[in-house]
């Protein structure tokens, strides 16, 4: 992973690779998106599992990498709960901080050229990726949007916070990292708007959620890999947050004013269809291409075609 990682940088940061024509087979070779594959791949295998009544036992050579990466997933894929701002917080106080992670080493911090050292795995930024890919496949279903994933990504190095300070719990207590720094969970909730999802779905929506893990389906993380490349623009939304908001609300209005339209054409349709059957009159009705009416009953056309108009004015 530690390779890959690496390849991976370098990739994003050469603007004369990403610029050629084989720009997607210099970043198929660095092994990224395959690692990805994988990682979502036993998540889902977790998740059936579970799913299914069956035990599962997760454990990885040390216990806190790759088992609090496959744990998290599967409770996203399980939980709707996971897939919102303050579960998705309680997730990986629980699952990365409470399991004890170990941040410092893992993510290299204060280590100078952090990457090539033997202990150094970006399992934390390697989640939140997936997490990414996830969310990218099922849009409507999380609650957060991409700044709230990259904003954690960024604070895991920043030193800003105690929250991913030092290598467990222990430690941050025996440094009282929780009573002299502010949590990034804090920090984050006071900026909620921020990281909302306009197109979250509210209301019922599908308890479990099942990722393809595909390369073909996998996407690189701009905003998060290039953000330092002379090449890359940020992919910064046109219209704002508050705004799109605002056209959400007006667009579901709009719609439920057409299905309200719809319901009273159809009840209007049925009554003329009784009302015709009881007078006994028997007439065939063909709608042609300018949305007119005949009919083999020429006498009772007009009259038909009166009531239809008044139904769809």
């Amino acid at each position: 992973v530690r390779e890959s990682y690496n390849k991976l940088l370098q990739f994003c940061n050469d603007p004369s690779v990403i610029k050629s024509s084989k720009s997607l087979i210099h970043l198929d070779k660095t092994d990224w998106l395959l690692h990805l594959a994988y990682i979502m791949s036993g998540a889902n295998m977790i998740a059936e599992s579970i799913r299914a009544g069956r035990a599962v036992l997760v454990h990885c050579s040390d216990g806190w990498d790759r088992t609090s990466q496959l744990c998290a997933l599967a409770e996203i894929i399980l939980d709707e709960h996971y897939r919102t701002i303050h579960g998705f917080e309680a997730l990986l106080e629980k699952d990365f901080v409470w399991f004890g992670h170990q941040f410092k080493m893992r993510l290299g911090i204060c280590v100078k050229d952090a990457t090539n050292e033997k202990d150094f795995c970006p399992v934390l930024i390697q989640f939140l990726d997936c997490v990414y890919q996830i969310s990218n496949q099922f849009p409507s279903l999380f609650e957060f949007n991409n700044k709230f994933l990259l904003e954690i990504a960024h604070h895991a190095y920043s030193l800003r916070f105690g929250t991913f300070l030092f290598n467990c719990e222990r430690d941050r207590k025996l440094n009282n990292a929780r009573e002299s720094t502010t949590s990034l969970w804090t920090y984050l909730n006071h900026k909620k708007s921020e990281f909302l999802n306009p197109f979250y779905q509210k209301g019922p929506k599908p308890k479990i959620i099942y990722p393809e893990p595909l390369l073909m389906r996998m996407k690189l993380w701009e905003d998060l890999y290039m953000q330092w490349s002379p090449i890359y623009q940020k992919s910064i939304p046109q219209i704002p947050i508050n705004r799109l908001h605002d056209i959400m609300k007006a667009a579901e209005g709009e719609l439920q004013e057409k299905e309200k339209k719809i319901d009273e054409c159809t009840s209007a349709i049925q009554k003329l269809k009784e009302a015709l059957q009881k007078s006994g009159v028997n007439i065939d009705l063909i709608l042609n291409s300018d949305d007119t009416y005949k009919s083999k009953s020429y006498g009772a056309a007009e009259e038909l075609k009166k009531q239809f108009n008044n139904v769809f004015k």
